[in-house]
């Protein structure tokens, strides 16, 4: 998987200031402790990276945390922020899960139960 522009993808959904799909750090690292609970806190993380002259924009720090996990937490993690954007972006995040492989949101059919007698 491309995870640059799936990254950028989910960046433009999340990165809304003033709109209920914004991710805060904070917000973000609690995502990231329902896949690691003993990732650091987001003022753990922060110091760290500052100590480490590393940069402390969202857009870095985000990026670098998705690629510290695997591919298959890296899918947890993002479907996680997508469910709490289901209601607000639900078209953008239909189409982020299907490049991650999952099924896009959209209309149901039924099919009545019918029982089919051959009359032979």
């Amino acid at each position: 998987m491309n995870w640059t522009i799936i990254f950028n993808r989910l960046f433009e959904l999340i990165d809304q200031d003033g709109t209920p799909n914004y991710f805060s750090g904070p917000q973000f690292m609690r995502k990231v402790r329902e896949i690691d609970p003993y990732f650091p806190t987001y003022q753990q993380f922060i110091d760290q990276r500052r100590a480490e002259l590393k940069s402390t924009t969202r857009r870095d720090y985000y990026y670098d945390i998705l690629l510290a996990f695997d591919e298959s937490h890296r899918i947890t993690l993002i479907n996680s922020i997508l469910n709490d954007l289901d209601e607000t972006a639900i078209e953008k995040a239909g189409e982020l899960r299907a490049i991650l492989g999952g099924a896009v949101a959209g209309p149901v059919a039924v099919v009545p139960n019918s029982r089919m007698s051959a009359s032979w």
